[in-house]
């Protein structure tokens, strides 16, 4: 909510500026459906576009960087916000510390400061967002690790301040998504240990609510059939890795191979494979997700899918600024992901 004039001034009607809310009750029609128009992208129908880019410049509606074009009235900071310790310090810690030296990298090239900062969890962002919007505190958000029908992404919409999405949300939202093609990912893992001679290959995933989770599940389930395999050993585990673990080396018919959703779930899951008195990867092979140094420096060193993180950071940096400038707002794959293979996978034993 805005802050209340001080006392003795007036309300001027120009010093509000339109939103895509206000379009979108003047003409009808959701939020989602103005900013398609607006940003030249398909998902109306032509007649609809041209009702709301006429109804746009006659409510005097600007983009939101040519509304504080002025070097005076910008912040020059982008935003950030972490829900959690789990996401700040937990499974993810690594991937964030390099995602956060690229984003800043390039944030600083431009001029630009990253405002971080944590909440309790998800369900809190929405009031910061629309606090730093109504105080000017930042000129964009970025927005890590979508959910599933995520209402900060509906929020971020409905209040017009400008964001990018680090996610594959495509499909789901006009909000500019800066994705990496996870289900290929999952794909290359199943692949390079079905060509090793596997055929009990299981997953064991974090949170199924997260997006890249999701899809990361169906690319594995996927690939699997294709490969004329069972995808039946698939555990999402919301990062309990020693039970799952436990769980799959306890079947009647255990798995060969386990693919890990992170390279600390993977690191957590070697372990508890070799407490067990296991070989990697003569009894058993083991594929991280998002390669890192640990998986080098652990052993056997872990097979990993490896995609620059870096490098997404920087872009997913890069492509919010232009947006700001007035370059249309668009999705953008940030990284090619390979497979790193190592020590940890192998031919499984014969049956």
């Amino acid at each position: 909510m805005r802050p209340s004039p001080a006392s003795g001034s007036t309300d001027r009607a120009d010093d509000r500026r339109v939103t895509i809310a206000d379009i979108a009750r003047e003409a009808e029609v959701s939020t989602s459906a103005v900013s398609y128009a607006l940003n030249g992208r398909r998902g109306v129908s032509p007649r609809t576009r041209e009702r709301i880019l006429v109804l746009a410049k006659d409510l005097g509606w600007r983009p939101h960087s040519a509304a504080r074009a002025l070097k005076a009235a910008r912040a020059d900071a982008v935003g950030l916000l972490l829900a959690g310790e789990e996401e700040a310090f937990g499974e993810e810690a690594f991937f964030l510390l390099r995602f956060l030296a690229g984003l800043e990298g390039a944030l600083a090239g431009r001029g630009v400061a990253l405002v971080l900062h944590t909440v309790p969890d998800r369900g809190a962002e929405n009031a910061v967002y629309e606090q730093w919007y109504a105080e000017r505190r930042v000129d964009g958000m970025i927005v890590l690790n979508p959910v599933v029908d995520d209402p900060r992404l509906h929020f971020l919409e409905r209040l017009g301040l400008p964001a990018v999405v680090v996610g594959d949300t495509r499909d789901t939202s006009p909000l500019p998504a800066v994705w990496t093609d996870d289900r290929e990912a999952a794909a290359l893992a199943v692949d390079h240990l079905v060509a090793l001679g596997h055929t009990r290959i299981a997953r064991v995933g974090g949170i199924p609510e997260l997006v890249h989770s999701g899809i990361r599940k169906r690319g594995f389930q996927e690939a699997m059939r294709q490969a004329g395999l069972s995808p039946e050993l698939d555990i999402d585990t919301d990062y309990r890795i020693e039970p799952a673990t436990l769980e799959l080396l306890g079947l009647r018919e255990p798995p060969t191979a386990i693919i890990y959703e992170s390279e600390i779930m993977a690191m957590q899951g070697l372990s508890v494979v070799r407490d067990e008195g296991l070989d990697v990867p003569r009894d058993i092979s083991v594929v991280a997700w998002d390669d890192s140094l640990y998986c080098r420096l652990v052993h056997p060193r872990l097979t990993a899918l490896h995609r620059d993180i870096f490098n997404y950071g920087r872009l997913a940096a890069a492509h919010l600024l232009d947006v700001l400038d007035g370059s249309p707002a668009r999705d953008l794959q940030g990284t090619v992901t390979e497979l790193a293979v190592r020590d940890s996978t192998g031919p499984p034993l014969p049956d």
